[in-house]
């Protein structure tokens, strides 16, 4: 996991690594700061499955392990989840107001800065537009819109405060997916809406369009993508 800070230095946390490093940039060969499992009260060999960092904190996922906060300021660790049965911490995320979100296999969980605590959306079987299970992680569009994106059911848009809409494979929706199982979601410069399947494969939804092109995957075809899961989708800086 890595994630940068403001100034082009960046944070680091390894599978099994036992420690999360901050290297001031690309050319240092040895880490500036190093927090230690003792510091950040953890198990030796924890893995870090996501990093993200703001002005104040250092937001650091633990397999297992739940979720720690650092403060830069103070030094200060404060833990969430720990010992709970929402301590399997996955996936991180920032929104497009620098809310954190947080992923885990009971739900979602956003982070209330004045409580310095989260609040949870969870699935409700009574209630039909509330969150649905197997949540892989979260997304927020640049209308403001929330997608949630779910291991073998789909993905489903919030439109803000309207509750979740399914949207999968059955071809009953205008907008839907040759694949269920999505890993992974992101926005191009356009607006437009790339999904990765876990097994393979890529939707993108023009907005504007109202088209669905389709990135099928397969083996030994030049200029085509290869069979495997698609676990991220990145926008570089120059929008590409």
């Amino acid at each position: 996991a890595i994630d940068y800070d403001r100034n082009g230095g960046f944070w680091l946390g390894h599978y099994n690594g036992g420690a999360v490093f901050y290297y001031h940039s690309y050319g240092d060969s040895l880490p500036g700061i190093i927090l230690s499992c003792d510091l950040l009260a953890t198990n030796p060999s924890f893995t870090v499955t996501d990093i993200i960092v703001d002005d104040n904190y250092l937001w650091i996922g633990i397999e297992a392990g739940g979720l720690v906060r650092y403060t830069f300021e103070s030094g200060q660790v404060k833990k969430y989840f720990d010992g709970t049965s929402e301590r399997f911490v996955f996936d991180l995320y920032r929104d497009r107001k620098g809310n954190i979100w947080s992923c885990d296999y009971s739900g979602v969980k956003l982070y209330i800065e004045t409580d310095e605590d989260f609040r949870g959306y969870y699935h409700n079987q009574q209630e039909s537009y509330s969150l649905r299970p197997n949540v892989q992680g979260i997304f927020q569009d640049f209308q403001g819109n929330y997608y949630t994106y779910h291991n073998g059911i789909g993905v489903f848009v919030s439109y803000l405060d309207r509750g979740f809409q399914l949207f999968n494979e059955s071809d009953r929706f205008y907008w839907h997916l040759t694949n269920q199982n999505i890993s992974s979601i992101c926005e191009d410069a356009e607006g437009n809406l790339w999904m990765g399947g876990f097994n393979g494969g890529i939707n993108i939804f023009e907005w504007q369009t109202g088209r669905m092109i389709r990135h099928t995957a397969s083996d030994n075809v030049p200029n085509r993508l290869g069979r495997g899961s698609v676990l991220a989708i990145y926008r570089d800086r120059n929008n590409e």
